[in-house]
């Protein structure tokens, strides 16, 4: 058994296991176990009312299920470095929302305080992220207390932990401005690492917004189209795609 083949039998074992054998919804499924969802007629997306992780998000008319495995839901990620190590980062897998909370009908409000870092303990930081669904749109926005001694230097938000192609057998890319013209990585079935092996822990793919303020990930029929909306770049903002748990070979670098 090779490690994709493992990786959807887990996944599949786990759906079977809540709902014997019934085939459900996204949000049926949301609904069970009782995550907090925004829909419309265009898109569904929920979040772990105990993590604040995004779970689910499917976009209906096409039935194509973009975050389909909860357990692979991820908040955020921050990066809180020490004076004597780098290395110190903040997890959302590591973290409890203080409130996950349905402010509208199309927004959800979710807080963390107090955050658990790798290793300086937890932190006096407060992070506030306020999701907006409009018309088949989301608008991630975020508000960052820093009442620590240590700068946060990045913050990984929003954040999609189980990204699935429409199809398995569907190729997927992801597209960005490059020098005037329209340049393209793809991100499945193969997966490069364009980042230096010596860097990086997982194969991982970077664009960067002074470069690109959109980036459209891709499949030949249909796509999500994410963009940095602020034509004054205050702050760099990164496009980033990582493979995990990595990928089956280096040299044909298959999903």
């Amino acid at each position: 058994m090779n490690r994709r083949t493992f990786n959807k039998l887990a996944g599949l074992t786990a759906l079977a296991a809540l709902t014997e054998n019934m085939e459900l919804s996204a949000e049926q499924a949301a609904a069970i176990t009782g995550e907090v969802v925004l829909q419309d007629k265009d898109l569904l997306v929920a979040f772990d009312p105990a993590s604040g992780a995004l779970t689910r998000m499917e976009h209906k008319p096409t039935k194509w299920v973009i975050e389909r495995r909860p357990a692979l839901g991820v908040s955020f990620r921050m990066h809180a470095p020490l004076p004597t190590q780098r290395t110190n980062f903040i997890f959302g897998q590591k973290q409890r929302a203080k409130s996950v909370e349905k402010i509208a009908d199309n927004q959800v409000r979710i807080q963390w305080s107090n955050l658990e870092s790798q290793h300086g303990g937890v932190l006096p930081i407060t992070f506030t992220a306020t999701v907006t669904l409009k018309d088949g749109a989301l608008t991630f926005d975020g508000i960052l207390d820093n009442q620590s001694s240590l700068p946060v230097e990045s913050i990984d938000y929003p954040y999609f932990g189980d990204l699935n192609p429409p199809t398995p057998d569907t190729r997927m890319v992801a597209e960005h401005m490059f020098v005037g013209a329209l340049s393209n990585e793809e991100i499945y079935p193969h997966f490069s690492n364009n980042l230096g092996y010596w860097g990086v822990r997982y194969p991982t793919k970077t664009f960067n917004s002074n470069q690109s303020q959109f980036c459209f990930i891709q499949s030949p029929e249909q796509g999500i189209y994410v963009a940095h909306h602020d034509p004054a770049i205050r702050y760099l903002l990164q496009f980033t795609f990582e493979q995990h748990p990595g990928t089956l070979d280096w040299n044909g670098n298959a999903v």
